[in-house]
């Protein structure tokens, strides 16, 4: 329990990128396995202390490590005792695709395939992420599209055994990683469509850290609609797309590496909250803004946009559109669309609609006042609902 303590915590610091610290735990739990005869956690730490060191870009040291590994492995299958092939082959493949050669790269994908045959759990998590990130860095050197054909097969595989393991993480991640891989294709509205499933698998499971990445992954596509648009006119090669597609963070994820916390949190800026019922009919408008109070064509404009978008919006199964400088949040609710409109990130802003509708649904009184106006073709004024102004102070204008 010991050995197996301390390399848990080496690997846990590996993942959120504090080698040396890793390195530590991880020697502390060889010296240990070595001196107990334990060949199964002599394994683990040799393999450990390889991908550590590697990262830290002491080859050298990594070198020797690896001999240490390959010489227990030839010893135990020998003897029979203790099966280490595992470790073995994850240590080899990753010092293969670590090198500066081609051929060793090749090689590190066919290690890694045999390795996805081989093991369980964590184990081919890690080897399918490592195998798609060598496949990428392919189709950026050698711009072939065949190699797409790769790489899908594996994450179709990865959905599929990572919903077998109720393994939302891994799922949440992979799913973001068919975004990226959608985007790479040119299929914009199918990329956002993922980044929406990945983050509701990730809400749902309470997966906030990752939710909070999924979401703003999905701010920067929105951000970068004209890019994309210039790379589609231009026919940019597929080099050019992996680079915009960013797939380096959530590859990172799958192999492991975890971020230890999201950016600094900046509260959004709150422009217009809008209750509308079906065929975009107002049912009440609270806007943030002075703009927005005086402008009654600004006002008007968005109305009739957001009638002519909001089916096709709903129908795609998005959550967030960019509208103008603003993002715009969408929840449909019954009879009735909430919108909100906003500078800023998502991630916090949409906790705050939600937080918004459930309240509204579970207020009797308020929920029928909307349902009342509805039916009578009225726009609720603030000054009629007191409570709906103290609910919207509460839950928009707070910064707590």
């Amino acid at each position: 329990m010991l050995t197996s303590n301390l390399n848990l915590m080496g690997y846990l610091y590996w993942a959120y990128g504090k080698n040396r610290l890793a390195i530590e735990y991880f020697e502390r739990g060889l010296m240990l396995s070595e001196k107990w005869g334990f060949i199964f956690f002599m394994a683990q730490s040799l393999t450990w202390l390889i991908w550590a060191y590697i990262d830290e870009k002491s080859r050298e040291i990594a070198n020797r490590y690896f001999s240490r590994l390959s010489d227990l492995y030839n010893q135990t299958k020998e003897k029979g005792e203790v099966d280490i092939y595992s470790w073995y082959l994850v240590s080899k493949a990753y010092m293969m695709k670590t090198s500066s050669r081609m051929r060793d790269r090749v090689e590190a994908q066919a290690l890694f395939r045999e390795m996805i045959d081989l093991a369980s759990g964590d184990g081919i998590v890690v080897s399918m992420g490592k195998l798609c990130d060598l496949l990428l860095e392919e189709l950026a050197l050698y711009n072939d599209p065949e190699i797409l054909d790769e790489i899908t097969p594996l994450i179709t595989k990865s959905l599929e055994l990572a919903e077998e393991a109720h393994n939302y993480r891994w799922l949440a991640n992979t799913k973001l990683l068919q975004a990226k891989l959608a985007l790479i294709q040119m299929n914009i509205e199918e990329a956002k469509r993922l980044m929406v499933e990945a983050q509701n698998i990730a809400d749902l499971h309470g997966l906030s850290l990752l939710a909070w990445w999924i979401s703003s992954d999905h701010d920067k596509l929105l951000e970068q609609v004209d890019a994309w648009d210039r790379i589609k006119n231009e026919e940019a090669p597929i080099s050019e797309r992996i680079k915009l597609a960013s797939a380096n963070s959530v590859l990172e994820r799958i192999q492991g590496k975890h971020a230890m916390e999201p950016a600094e949190s900046v509260d959004e800026q709150s422009t217009v909250l809008l209750i509308l019922a079906e065929g975009g009919v107002l049912v009440f408008s609270y806007p943030f803004s002075k703009e927005w109070r005086i402008d009654e064509d600004l006002f008007s404009s968005f109305l009739s946009a957001f009638t002519s978008f909001s089916t096709e919006f709903f129908s795609k199964g998005l959550d967030r559109v960019k509208f103008g400088d603003d993002m715009m949040l969408m929840e449909s609710i019954g009879s009735f669309s909430f919108c909100y409109l906003f500078k800023g990130q998502t991630y916090i802003a949409r906790q705050k609609l939600t937080k918004f509708t459930k309240e509204l649904q579970h207020n009797t009184s308020l929920w029928q006042s909307l349902e009342q106006h509805y039916k009578t073709s009225q726009v609720l004024e603030l000054k009629e609902s007191p409570q709906l102004e103290s609910l919207i102070t509460e839950i928009f204008m707070s910064n707590s």
